[in-house]
């Protein structure tokens, strides 16, 4: 099978009325996407007779007698049983010898109880892969005959238009039309735990359908917003049914232990045989070729026993299972026995590193802007206090960019308990904190981490971007910056482009009227402002704010950013940096990531932040572990090579990091 799950898809790349050509089926309207018709009730029968239901198909599963049988077919059991069938023949010959009964026994009562015990072991593991079935939706709303419905999700078809509501699991892989607010949660097939805001607009062609951002996976879950979107893919051939396809459908094979057993039994065999016949050689001469029989059986009962480790196959699966217990207990299930001598025997781990190795909890530490650092944000038992004046142009530029470009939101403002109130003048109290927060925007504003106990705002988003939005509200009202620009064009940030972009407009009524009496008919201004990997902008840019206005950026101010760039990644920081430009445009422009029809060069560097991702506290110590214990961790970042140098040195793994 194919590992690039988004190669067949190209949904994601088309237009809306290209979607509409493309499904035409579907009877979607361009225009007003609540008047499309969706799918005939007899063309959806017809497809779902074609196609087969919206269901993915369950991985085959062993009956649990050939699980049991498997379990005896293990070369040591085959071997004993052989041991300790040859000494039951021998009781039946001479049942004066209790000796050879009371061996078989023993044989026999050991290999069925360890196999019994990996039986189940095995049973229980086994219900893990069953969990991809649970992840589709019991029902959902479509559009079928121009009329909106519920039906069950296994009746899904391609082409049929369904809606996708907060609250709901999206049923198939859905090409998104049109979407308010849309946020999916897409751990089950991409393991973010985040949720990410989805959009109806194309993506460019070389984006892969997880980093556009406008096709509902099968599987995950819309935790706000609404949209409708046409069906794509359903069941098996939806990017979760290709990765349950991946993770059930192959064959099994044979662990290191399985093959170190089976190198062993082999040897002990021929070993086993070659002593087993000098031995019956030896006792028929003795015995003068007498009770030839009797002596043949003795002699290989006497050999097996002596020379296979009849406790090792006890042994090793006692030890196992005991093992695949404690993980259990720690939320971590082995699908075989076995596979746990693999686990034990790995050399190597490699790890992410945001939210994996460090606590995805960012915080905007310092900002470069005037070719300068301030440092904006102390450690937590740091008393000193910052200041910023609001009254410096480019730092407003950079603050606007960092709000209006920036896809986090507050969601809920959660009042805290503040005991003084209560107290005796506590309304004094209450005034004077009031007019001191009043009088320090006005003058110059306090960026002490220990201020605003008195709530505690929650934000919706990427980390990074919730640490800069989080930063910005402490200096201005972002509600109103947002409010006065209108986004006529954004072009969202993937790990390819390693940057986001919005063109804005203002909405104000002074500008309005500016622009009506500069006399620029048709002519409206626009504003660029692009935010992301510093490095990468600033190839973007040829001037650069200073205090003394903007200035062209040559190599000596491209060495001044580096020198500071290289500082921050030295702090172990990681780096967003902001540009702008100002420009104008006909009033109906439709910017185009095809055309390419918006500024790409000539922007103004504003400056940029340095954010710290603190490693987790038990980091250190876990890497530590698996050092001595013989496993090289290797840390796995898209972070710039001196701030992920940064991160290996706190952390303790220096000495493995690679590019």
């Amino acid at each position: 099978m194919n590992r690039n799950l988004s190669a067949s898809f190209i949904e994601h790349t088309l237009k809306r009325q290209e979607i509409a050509a493309l499904y035409n089926d579907s009877g979607i309207d361009v225009e007003n996407l609540n008047k499309s018709c969706g799918l005939s009730e007899t063309l959806a029968r017809g497809r779902l007779e074609l196609d087969g239901p919206n269901t993915l198909t369950p991985p085959k599963e062993l009956s649990n007698a050939m699980l049991l049988l498997q379990q005896f077919l293990n070369m040591f059991w085959l071997m004993l049983m052989g041991a300790g069938t040859a000494s039951l023949i021998i009781y039946f010959i001479d049942m004066s010898v209790t000796a050879n009964l009371f061996v078989a026994l023993v044989l026999y009562v050991v290999i069925i109880f360890m196999c019994f015990l990996s039986f189940f072991e095995e049973k229980g593991a086994r219900k893990v892969v069953r969990g991809f079935s649970k992840l589709l939706p019991t029902s959902c709303e479509v559009i079928r005959g121009g009329k909106r419905k519920t039906i069950p999700a296994e009746d899904l078809v391609i082409g049929d238009l369904v809606y996708i509501r907060i609250g709901n699991k999206v049923a198939a892989d859905v090409r998104i039309l049109t979407c308010n607010g849309v946020r999916l949660e897409m751990s089950s097939i991409t393991g973010e735990c985040e949720p990410i805001e989805f959009t109806d607009k194309p993506a460019g062609k070389h984006v892969s359908i997880f980093e556009s951002n406008n096709v509902a996976l099968n599987g995950s879950a819309c935790v706000d917003g609404e949209g409708l979107g046409v069906v794509i893919r359903t069941g098996d051939n939806t990017v979760l049914g290709q990765i349950a396809t991946l993770t059930t459908a192959q064959d099994d094979q044979k662990t290191l232990l399985d093959m170190e057993i089976e190198k062993f039994v082999k040897f002990l065999t021929v070993m086993g045989l070659s002593i087993a016949a000098v031995v019956f050689m030896a006792g028929i001469i003795i015995s003068n070729f007498k009770n030839i029989f009797v002596i043949f059986i003795n002699g290989f009962v006497c050999v097996a026993v002596a020379n296979y480790p009849c406790g090792l196959p006890a042994t090793l699966t006692s030890q196992m299972t005991i093992v695949a217990r404690r993980m259990a207990r720690k939320n971590v299930l082995c699908k075989k026995l076995p596979i746990i001598e693999t686990f034990g025997a790995a050399t190597v781990i490699a790890s992410d590193k945001t939210g994996t190795l460090t606590k995805n909890d960012m915080t905007v530490t310092e900002i470069w802007y005037n070719k300068q650092i301030e440092i904006v944000t102390g450690k937590a038992d740091d008393t000193r206090r910052y200041y910023l004046d609001l009254n410096e142009p480019n730092l407003m530029k950079m603050l606007r960019v960092m709000t209006v470009c920036n896809k986090a939101t507050k969601i809920e403002l959660e009042k805290m308990a503040v005991p003084f109130y209560d107290e005796p003048f506590g309304a004094v109290k209450r005034h004077l904190a009031f007019a001191s927060t009043f009088l320090t925007q006005i003058v110059s504003i306090d960026i002490d981490p220990l201020q605003n106990e008195e709530t505690k705002q929650k934000y919706n988003g990427l980390p990074s971007e919730v640490a800069l939005l989080r930063y910005a509200t402490n200096l201005l009202d972002v509600d109103k910056l947002r409010d006065d620009h209108e986004i006529v064009f954004e072009i969202l940030f993937n790990s390819k482009r390693k940057w986001n972009m919005m063109i804005t407009k203002k909405v104000d009524e002074k500008s309005q009227l500016k622009r009506q009496l500069s006399g620029d008919d048709g002519q409206v201004e626009l504003e660029l402002m692009m935010k992301g990997a510093a490095e990468i902008i600033i190839e973007m840019c040829s001037t650069i704010a200073t205090k003394d206005g903007e200035k062209p950026l040559d190599e000596s101010e491209k060495q001044t950013f580096f020198d500071a760039y290289t500082h921050f990644g030295n702090e172990g920081r990681r780096v967003i940096g902001f540009a702008t430009k100002t420009f104008k445009a006909p009033a109906d422009i439709q910017f185009s990531m095809e055309e390419g029809n918006y500024p790409k060069s000539e922007l103004c560097f504003l400056g940029m932040t340095a954010i710290m991702d603190p490693p987790r506290d038990t980091t250190a110590g876990a890497i530590a572990e698996c050092k001595s214990a013989g496993i090289k961790v290797f840390m796995v970042t898209g972070d710039h090579p001196s701030t992920a140098a940064a991160i290996a040195r706190e952390i303790g793994l220096i000495g493995d990091l690679h590019g």
